[in-house]
């Protein structure tokens, strides 16, 4: 199954996939039943947009997706295969590709009908797509400690379930466990948001240059879905732009 998204280790994958069809269709009804919605991106890498499961035909093994209201990115989900789909239900995240897409009406809307994925992959609690963001154009963490200095970290990794973070050793006393709220996230071109962290994990490294620096991984707390959507599309522009870079090569 080509899902264009950073993965674990190819060994990995088979303990997230699921490809029961009967499994398939419960969890395609139960973003339908829960109204779920789905980020997408074509194949084109155009961009992305948010739709919803509308039915699903178990019997014809298909499934109806609400037009996007973009129409750039309709016209792309109609003339390509193999969209990319990315979406939260049960708490866990999930993600499918899924083949081409025909324009049809549904109940008298527009929607669009596709086959049944081969295979979905679930992820565990907390286990989230991560990329690697850009260095030349770096993403930003800014905390108010309490009792110290506003600390500006780097982002050096982002999931929609977190994000990795490096500073400085000795610019701040941060703890395992701690939680941050107001962390201001300063994604390029996307935006500024406001969060809770929660510190997961942390290691004292030394760089090649000898500086020393702390590297955090922290979890969004209570993450509102608005700012998931945002980041998620920020990950479907690093892996278009990562794609890119190499095919170029």
């Amino acid at each position: 199954m080509d899902i264009p998204h950073p993965s674990p280790p190819a060994e990995d994958l088979t303990r997230f996939r699921v490809d029961s069809p009967l499994e398939i269709e419960r969890l395609l009804r139960g973003m339908m039943e829960r109204k779920a919605l789905i980020t997408g991106s074509g194949r084109s890498g155009n961009g992305s947009f948010i739709t919803t499961v509308l039915a699903v035909d178990g019997a014809a093994r298909q499934f109806y997706l609400e037009c996007p209201f973009d129409r750039h990115m309709d016209a792309d989900l109609a003339a390509r295969e193999g969209a990319a789909f990315s979406t939260r239900h049960e708490n866990v995240q999930i993600q499918f590709t899924a083949g081409l897409a025909r324009r049809v009406e549904l109940e008298g809307r527009p929607a669009y009908r596709l086959p049944f994925p081969a295979a979905l992959l679930r992820f565990q609690r907390r286990e989230f797509y991560r990329v690697e963001t850009p260095r030349d154009n770096p993403a930003k963490c800014r905390m108010a400690l309490p009792k110290q200095k506003l600390l500006e970290a780097d982002v050096v990794d982002v999931s929609v379930g977190g994000v990795g973070l490096t500073y400085p050793s000795g610019e701040a006393d941060i703890v395992l466990g701690q939680v941050i709220h107001g962390c201001r996230l300063l994604i390029p071109e996307v935006g500024e948001f406001i969060v809770s962290l929660k510190v997961r994990n942390q290691v004292e490294l030394v760089q090649p240059n000898q500086k020393r620096v702390w590297r955090l991984g922290c979890e969004f707390i209570e993450l509102p879905s608005v700012i998931e959507r945002e980041l998620q599309r920020y990950i479907f522009k690093i892996e278009r732009e990562s794609h890119a870079m190499e095919n170029a090569r």
